[in-house]
């Protein structure tokens, strides 16, 4: 190669000639507002967002993982504050956690609420959520 120099600078300016159009690229999560305000897909997804509110059809899901299981009121604590803080957060419109759930099962001890014995007297569709988790 009797100049390197020259063959780097053409393949430099080959390369970002390449990626200019690139640099206005904007990308976004579509959803309805892509549609036309008559398409009955835009107008159900519309009506739905009105009805429950905005996230509602596409809610951003938040699991806890940790190595031990939780357990007594400090965890529970540490649980219930973070709860709390994402519902203060500016753009959440509403937090569903099995916080209050958990509380009114068995106030004294909420994740011991978990156990066989007090999950079987949880609402269905909570037992059915926790058990999804479980499994993953």
């Amino acid at each position: 190669m009797a100049r390197p120099i020259a063959a780097l600078a053409i393949t430099s300016a080959a390369l970002i000639a390449l990626a200019v159009p690139a640099f206005g690229l904007q990308t976004f999560s579509g959803d309805s507002t892509m549609l036309p305000k008559s398409s009955s897909v835009r107008q159900g997804y519309d009506l739905v967002e009105e009805q429950y509110g905005k996230g509602a059809i596409e809610p951003i899901l938040v699991v806890i993982e940790a190595d031990q299981p939780f357990s007594g009121t400090d965890d529970f604590t540490r649980v219930a504050a973070m709860t709390n803080g994402f519902s203060q957060l500016e753009h959440v419109a509403r937090v569903a956690s099995p916080v209050p759930v958990l509380e009114a099962v068995l106030p004294a001890d909420p994740f011991a609420a978990l156990g066989p014995i007090d999950f079987e007297r949880m609402p269905k569709d909570t037992r059915t959520t926790i058990d999804r988790v479980r499994i993953r």
